[in-house]
């Protein structure tokens, strides 16, 4: 509810039934790999966060089997109390602090989405997903939707959101090319050599592959 009555608004979600075929179904990691990936590829954060940010969700997290309690002092540490005290010497140095302000009412949403992404829920619904959707390029397609939501504001901070370099900022580097390859969430082990190996030789012998 707001203040003002005609502000009102409703928020509806919209579940798929438990018997919903299981392609249907994709889960937080999925999720959370496509955005760190789409991410990465649209210049929201570098490759390296994206490195870290993959392999804290795909192989630290899962490991450590944190209760609520314990993910809310790691996050008051390593998250809160860090972006806090780089507000307050900014604001002491005399540098603006308008994107950090922007940012603070946002730093609280992995505590509300944590019950969610560790445990496994069962709706009852009148959807039913048909048989041919794949969970995983429905998630794709979502995260593609919110990247065009951003678009025009990207554009205004002068942001290409229609030409993609896919080889800038890394360099000629098999390591590089290596972890980039090695680092992705899908894909075997044939095709992770291929992939570094093309990257490297696109280094060698391009300046840029747009698209």
């Amino acid at each position: 509810k707001t203040a003002d009555p005609s502000m009102e608004c409703r928020i509806h979600n919209a579940v798929w039934d438990v018997a919903s075929p299981r392609t249907a179904e994709f889960s937080w990691l999925d999720f959370a790999a496509i955005v760190t990936q789409l991410g990465a590829f649209m210049g929201y954060f570098s490759r390296f966060t994206a490195y870290i940010g993959l392999f804290s969700m795909k192989r630290v997290f899962p490991l450590l089997q944190l209760r609520k309690e314990d993910f809310t002092s790691l996050h008051s540490a390593v998250i809160v109390g860090p972006f806090k005290l780089a507000m307050r010497t900014a604001k002491f140095c005399g540098f603006g602090t308008k994107d950090f302000e922007m940012i603070l009412p946002f730093l609280d949403l992995p505590l509300l989405f944590f019950p969610f992404v560790n445990a496994q829920y069962c709706f009852s619904s009148r959807l039913k997903a048909p048989n041919a959707l794949d969970g995983k390029r429905y998630a794709f397609m979502s995260v593609v939707a919110a990247h065009r939501f951003c678009a025009p504001r990207l554009k205004n901070r002068g942001i290409s959101t229609s030409r993609f370099n896919l080889i800038e900022g890394r360099g000629v580097s098999i390591w590089k090319d290596a972890c980039w390859a090695f680092t992705q969430p899908n894909g075997g082990l044939m095709e992770r050599l291929a992939s570094c190996v093309l990257s490297f030789i696109l280094h060698r012998t391009c300046s840029e592959v747009v698209v």
